[in-house]
């Protein structure tokens, strides 16, 4: 037991260690595709990123439905691996073989079903995108599986400069939007390219049907959480574009890119650190409850203050960052500002729900997301436009929220007062936050991106001197929580 105990611990703290190079990676990575977004959105009109939007849909659609899960299920094995990597990358190319001539076949039905014949030759260009992807060297699923996360450095970071430069200088180039198709690719390519450059695995095209089925049978959830999981994130998208128009579908993507981009890192750190973590402590209901809860926290403490600034600021964010053709986007931001809190806080499950060998529950998660949508989506935008088809989403992502907070307190041994009080504060002190800030703006627009960071500095002082007094006065010991992760990555 006190081996096993010392093994968790280790554990723990490699994770401790990684989540820094996911940070570093996550922030790099969104930083350079703001640095694209903010440029290109300045030379393409909302039309193209509506164009290249429903482009995406098609593509998404396709993967999502038939995912596999199969790096889920190599991440969660334990023991050896090896046997079933020919068999894994097999399964994973003729996937995608598949999908990319169901991409060029369907393109013209898809452009017909948009009423947007353009996106018939981008649907068959982008099929280029899909086709590389089956052709990843296998191995990159270590990235998660041993905490390797330096080397997933090197591999997003490159390829995301590549997609980002590409795109820019084809933007200037082309003013239309092949310069975001091409660019996407190009970014794919280098991935490919980088994996075996990171992993130099030499893959054999053989097949074993007794190994596909045991990494299947974990991988099936995966599939159908994937499915559930594209119509409960993508389905309002699809309605949008098809009966409100392209220019709506793009101010409404736009909004959602903006609105969701802290908690879709949160998201994105918590599976890729958290995932592998929980897996390795599964059988330590103790170690297991306190990682959750840990992980929960800390999650919840960067969130809210970034939602509910998001909330006062966007129109001037909108204005200074995008531009004044993009300001009708503002009040769909402030409301999946909201909706991104929640999100935030479920997306910790997902993770929690796959390490525990328990995805159904994460399947479930999403079904009541897409349940809610598709009976509300209709009604509210009948009502009130594209900002009903945004508070659709929001009913949804909070009633997804109750089915996570019942299935975690059952799930890692929790109770709801702790979970509460995980909240309580951070929201208390946003709230604080957000009065000031929208004080001073009752004074002083921030009309230059030059006083929008000066006083996001300003409200991140704040924040942390909330948190301060939070440490001297009442039970949220989030300054210790931060100590705790500094001292383990300095061990």
């Amino acid at each position: 037991m006190k081996k096993e105990l010392i093994q968790n611990q280790g554990t723990a703290q490699k994770a401790v260690k990684a989540s820094v190079w996911v940070v570093i990676i996550r922030i790099s990575d969104k930083a350079l595709q703001f640095i694209k977004l903010i440029i290109v959105a300045r030379i393409l009109s909302p039309e193209d990123f509506g164009l290249f939007g429903i482009a995406l849909l098609s593509l998404t659609f396709l993967e999502n439905f038939s995912e596999m899960g199969i790096y889920h299920s190599l991440i969660q094995k334990r023991g050896d691996v090896k046997p079933y990597l020919n068999t894994a990358w097999v399964s994973i190319l003729l996937r995608n073989i598949l999908l990319g001539l169901i991409l060029i076949v369907s393109s013209d039905f898809l452009a017909k079903f948009f009423g947007q014949p353009a996106i018939s030759p981008l649907i068959k260009v982008l099929s280029i995108y899909i086709f590389l992807q089956g052709f990843y060297s296998i191995y990159i699923f270590n990235f998660q599986k041993n905490f390797e996360f330096k080397k997933q450095f090197y591999y997003q970071f490159s390829s995301t400069l590549i997609d980002t430069s590409v795109t820019i200088l084809l933007a200037l180039i082309f003013k239309n939007f092949w310069a975001l198709v091409l660019g996407a690719i190009a970014g794919n390519l280098s991935r490919l390219i980088i994996s075996y450059l990171i992993y130099p695995y030499k893959p054999e095209f053989s097949f074993n049907l007794g190994y596909f089925k045991e990494i299947f049978k974990f991988g099936k959830w995966v599939m159908i959480g994937a499915f559930t999981i594209y119509f409960a994130t993508q389905g309002d998208t699809i309605f949008v574009g098809k009966y409100l128009g392209i220019e709506k579908l793009a101010h409404y993507s736009m909004a959602y890119s903006i609105a969701t981009i802290i908690s879709s890192e949160i998201a994105g750190i918590v599976s890729k650190v958290a995932f592998p973590l929980y897996a390795k402590i599964q059988e330590d209901r103790k170690s297991l409850s306190s990682a959750y809860l840990r992980i929960l926290g800390f999650s919840i403490f960067i969130t809210i203050p970034i939602a509910g600034c998001l909330f006062v600021l966007a129109p001037d964010l909108v204005k200074v960052i995008l531009g004044d053709k993009w300001l009708p986007i503002t009040p769909i931001l402030q409301i999946f500002s909201i909706a991104g809190i929640f999100h935030s806080i479920t997306s910790t499950g997902g993770a929690f729900f796959y390490g525990i060998g328990k995805p159904k529950l994460d399947f479930y998660l999403n079904l009541i997301r897409m349940i809610i949508m598709f009976l509300l989506i209709y009604p509210f935008t009948v009502l009130w436009g594209i900002t009903g088809s945004a508070f659709a989403v929001l009913i949804a992502i909070f009633c997804m929220f109750l089915y996570w907070l019942w299935s975690s307190l059952k799930n890692a041994d929790l109770h709801i007062i702790s979970v509460m009080k995980k909240i309580y504060y951070p929201l208390i002190a946003t709230f604080i936050l957000a009065l000031i800030i929208y004080f001073i703006r009752s004074y002083y627009h921030f009309n230059s991106l030059t006083s929008l960071v000066f006083f996001a500095i300003l409200g991140v002082i704040m924040y942390f001197g909330i948190t301060v007094l939070y440490e001297a006065k009442t039970e949220f010991k989030m300054i210790s929580e931060i100590k705790y992760i500094y001292k383990n990555l300095t061990n």
